[in-house]
């Protein structure tokens, strides 16, 4: 493990970082993605640990890499006053995006700086006027109000699907926009194996040009698929 999981480690609560760093076991990992799944496991301690609900868990798995990593190491429970933690952790969830946003920029940063010197700083400060709009990102942010969250974020065979194909929240985004009958056949027949330049988003998209392609044709029943999936997370 690197630096940046040294760090993660670091700045989780003791009882889940303890469990970890305990029980984690990394050599069961077949494509090689050891924080992947060091950081599933230690989200799943995580989440056990705050007695979080599977819509809860299920939704902070959408969230990107570093988007998670902050809020198993900075989300603090005990200020809620009316004891939804799923609703507090929502709410912080919106500020954890706009901070992993802000990392990444100057992750790009350092990479433009460096150039192949292969000298790695640990932080390059951000001009004056990226400091100004980073603060008036943060300050537009509401913590009392929730992101908006999809349906689909509650969906076990969503979750399942996004965890299997290692695909980010972005994907979740990508999946609201296709008809329910595509959407059924990607979540049940998208093999991401055959992926060679690690692009399973590009992979994914150009299926579904093919699924849609074969729904134009009226007498192509290749492309039928009249199953239809359990909705979740609908009132």
């Amino acid at each position: 493990l690197d630096a940046r999981a040294v760090q993660f480690l670091h700045g989780l609560q003791d009882v889940v970082r303890d469990h970890v760093l305990a029980s984690f076991d990394g050599s069961a990992t077949k494509d090689g993605n050891v924080f992947g799944r060091l950081l599933g496991f230690a989200r799943h301690t995580w989440a056990r640990a705050l007695g979080l609900d599977q819509q809860s868990v299920a939704f902070i798995k959408t969230l990107p890499e570093e988007a998670q990593m902050i809020c198993l190491t900075d989300f603090d429970p005990s200020g809620t006053k009316d004891g939804n933690v799923a609703g507090r952790l929502q709410g912080f969830a919106k500020k954890a995006l706009a901070q992993a946003s802000v990392r990444s920029q100057q992750n790009h940063q350092q990479h433009q700086v460096n150039g192949y010197s292969g000298v790695q700083p640990m932080f390059v400060a951000p001009s004056y006027q990226q400091q100004q709009q980073q603060q008036a990102e943060m300050a537009a942010l509401d913590p009392n109000e929730p992101p908006k969250i999809s349906p689909l974020s509650a969906d076990p065979l969503v979750a399942g699907f996004l965890e299997r194909c290692n695909l980010d929240w972005t994907a979740l985004s990508y999946l609201e926009t296709l008809p329910e009958d595509v959407l059924t056949r990607v979540l049940n027949e998208f093999d991401p194996s055959g992926t060679k330049d690690g692009n399973v988003l590009g992979r994914l998209q150009g299926y579904v040009r093919m699924l849609n392609a074969r729904r134009k044709r009226p007498h192509d029943d290749s492309g039928a698929y009249d199953a239809k999936r359990p909705r979740y997370g609908a009132s």
